[in-house]
């Protein structure tokens, strides 16, 4: 706990306000001068005993100036910058030279009612003498509501108010290069991918505080971040570095690729290129100590360009090669063997790292990002942004070959925190999901994909009669755990395939939730809210049946679904929340399937609507809670109807509060391997009902937001 009050000195205190035996020396850092009793002298850092003297609590209080707080160190105070508005442009701030994605982040203070002004950023290369010269604005309306610069017009995709005397954290993204930037106040969407302002700007070297007044506004922790280093990312230091500025010719980016070795590191220099055809590394290798890292000279600071039938990076029969960093915005071709936006193909180790991906298309289908190939494996897509897809086939799709050309999977590859969104619907017939791990003809291969700390939202492309599917699992052994799917028309899918473990994941807003086929899956702490779809194929959880059973399933056909454990998750505000179909042409129903310690409450519908009847169910300790016209529907036991005491939070979940009946009313959560919540929070001996532990301090895992992800994510 940290206060920070006017104090003459920086003085420890017990929080169990018991006396202590003495406060922190106030006396010089070098022991001398403070016997010689020299004046002034530098107090020395307050620094907590080793041992409390309180038996029940150790806490520390640390009391620091006005105007400070506390530094990271926990034991010495640091000023804290203030910018103070002004009525003309002299209140500027120089940022130095920022370049490809940067992040910003302030609080910002109206001093009063009524008050106007603009927060605005400026390249190097402009002199300020008005507003127009600011490519990115925030304005504090007269009105009381932000707004942000949208090419030419103040516009806001939320309403957002500010209130005088009150502190607001802003947080910004802007992409340089491609003239587009977001903004969230006090964590709400104010402006998401406006253009920014007419004129030039290579860069952003200032900041601007404008008003009408002088002192109308302030901001204080003005914070610049860019993404991580590649060092920070876990790169290793290069042995050798290569500045191109050329994708072909002479100590071009083609050269240096051709002739790379083991710890090479070509650097792009920032800028726009365009390409004549794909950027191929074939038979490149790198190390796990020394890879080979093909990078942009700044997050999105170099953009890849081409026509309509021009690929990008193809990465062939290659191993620990990093691709980092670039804009791609080239075309494809569908149909060509470099049809896609980058291809690892028959290589191990690969890194696709802090890029984004908006291509050119044409034609009707296309893959963006293709991992296949004879013995593919352990490759990592993290970090980046998949947009704007108008074609059938997906962002990112994995699958594998064996050595006689058969189906195979690759193996053990890891997709996180990359950010999936804004695909239309595509009027066509077939799928167009964001990811596929597999195909209908390797269902039952094992792949051990891991997909964790992705967002996908608006991802609107699969057509009803391709089921509706925003994620498509056609393989076995897979983990899908702690990413967010909001405001999506379908639904995570286990399509094909055997034993994937679904945990940690929030479902807010779609259409639809989960579905599944197969054997042997794990559904654990899971959040399914304001699922609105109105067609049972569009319910936050649809339990399958099988057209037919363990091992007989081929092509589209689903398997029956048996064996599956599904506890811990909570179901509330959902329109369907849980539903097994009654289609004759699916003749084999779900069996054997345990159904415990979840929560489920709706004010609509029957919560548990089974149109066909399953066989031989468990369930066991389920907390479900019918209000309006709700009904529990179609189970008759293990479960108690009951107000699990559930209470909306700041960050849109609903959680347990003091209180609730579920909490340590768990059967048993070692059971089903399940150490923690949907939060992060360690679950404890014993357990609480649904998807949420109930806990004092902040959530360690939450719905995922834009910023959580993509490129300038750290």
């Amino acid at each position: 706990m940290i206060e920070r009050r006017w104090a003459l000195s920086l003085v420890l205190l017990w929080s169990c306000q018991r006396e202590v035996p003495a406060t922190c020396e106030r006396g010089c850092e070098d022991a001398a001068l403070a016997d010689a009793g020299s004046d002034p002298c530098t107090p020395a850092p307050c620094v907590a005993p080793a041992t409390s003297v309180c038996d029940d609590d150790a806490t520390a209080i640390c009391v620091c100036p006005s105007e400070h707080e506390l530094a990271a160190d926990g034991v010495s105070c640091t000023r804290i910058e203030t910018w103070v508005s002004g009525d003309d442009f002299g209140a500027t701030s120089a940022l130095g030279e920022l370049h490809g994605l940067v992040r910003l982040s302030f609080d910002v203070t109206p001093q009063r009612a009524g008050a106007t002004g603009i927060i605005g950023y400026a390249p190097s290369s402009t002199t300020i003498a008005s507003v127009a010269d600011l490519p990115v604005q925030l304005r504090l309306d007269p009105s009381g509501h932000f707004e942000a610069l949208d090419g030419t017009e103040y516009g806001a995709t939320a309403v957002v108010a500010w209130h005088a005397a009150r502190n607001h954290h802003v947080e910004i993204e802007v992409d340089i290069l491609g003239r587009e930037y977001s903004i969230f106040v006090d964590e709400i969407l104010l402006a998401e991918d406006f253009a920014m302002g007419p004129g030039t700007a290579d860069d952003l070297a200032s900041c601007v505080l404008h008003s009408e007044r002088d002192g109308d506004f302030s901001i204080r922790r003005h914070v610049v971040g860019s993404p991580p280093t590649p060092e920070a990312d876990g790169l290793p230091a290069p042995l050798r570095t290569f500045v191109v500025n050329a994708i072909t010719g002479p100590g071009s980016l083609v050269q240096r690729i051709d002739e790379a070795s083991p710890g090479d590191e070509i650097v792009v220099a920032d800028g726009v290129y365009t390409l004549d055809e794909p950027i191929v590394v074939e038979g490149r290798h790198g190390t796990a100590e020394n890879p080979i890292v093909i990078r942009a000279a700044h997050v999105l600071g170099v953009e890849l360009r081409g026509g309509p039938t021009v690929g990008g990076f193809v990465i062939e029969s290659s191993s620990h090669v990093v691709v980092r960093g670039f804009r791609l915005t080239h075309g494809v071709v569908p149909g060509s063997r470099y049809g896609i936006g980058l291809r690892l193909n028959g290589s191990t180790h690969c890194r696709v790292s802090r890029n984004r991906f908006r291509l050119e298309e044409t034609g009707t289908s296309s893959h963006w990002l293709v991992i296949d190939g004879v013995e593919s494996g352990h490759h990592r897509v993290d970090h980046n942004r998949f947009e704007q897809k108008h074609t059938m086939n997906n962002f990112v799709v994995v699958y594998g070959t064996d050595a006689e050309g058969e189906p195979a999977m690759s193996q053990q590859d890891l997709i996180d925190h990359n950010y999936f969104f804004d695909v239309p619907p595509t009027g066509l017939d077939d799928g167009t999901e964001a990811i596929r791990i597999g195909d209908s003809a390797r269902g039952y291969i094992p792949a051990r994909s891991t997909l964790e700390h992705n967002l996908f939202e608006r991802c609107n492309g699969d057509p009803r009669s391709d089921g509706y599917e925003v994620v498509s699992v056609k393989s076995s052994d897979n983990v899908l755990r702690y990413n967010t799917l909001r405001d999506n028309d379908g639904s995570l899918v286990l399509r094909h395939g055997n034993r994937s473990r679904v945990e940690g994941n929030f479902f807010i807003g779609n259409r639809g939730g989960m579905r599944f086929y197969g054997d042997d899956h794990v559904v654990v702490n899971n959040y399914f809210s304001g699922t609105h779809g109105s067609e049972s194929l569009e319910s936050a959880l649809y339990i399958g049946k099988g057209r037919n059973i363990d091992g007989e399933a081929v092509g589209t056909d689903a398997n029956q679904p048996s064996h599956v454990i599904f506890a811990f998750n909570t179901f509330v505000g959902n329109e369907r929340n849980l539903y097994i179909n009654g289609d004759d042409s699916y003749p084999h129903p779900p069996r054997e399937l345990v159904f415990a310690d979840n929560i489920v409450t709706g004010s609509s519908g029957a919560l548990f609507d089974f149109e066909t009847d399953p066989i031989g169910f468990v369930y066991e300790n389920n907390i479900v809670h019918p209000t309006g016209s709700a009904s529990v529907g179609d189970i008759a036991e293990g479960y108690q109807s009951i107000d699990p005491g559930l209470a909306l939070q700041r960050d849109g979940v609903y959680r347990l509060t003091p209180g609730s009946p579920a909490i340590d009313a768990a059967s048993s959560a070692a059971r089903y391997e399940v150490t923690e919540d949907v939060d992060g929070h360690a679950r404890d001996a014993l357990a609480d009902v649904g998807a949420d532990e109930h806990a004092a301090g902040d959530p360690l895992r939450r719905p995922l937001t834009r910023f959580d992800v993509g490129p300038g994510a750290r």
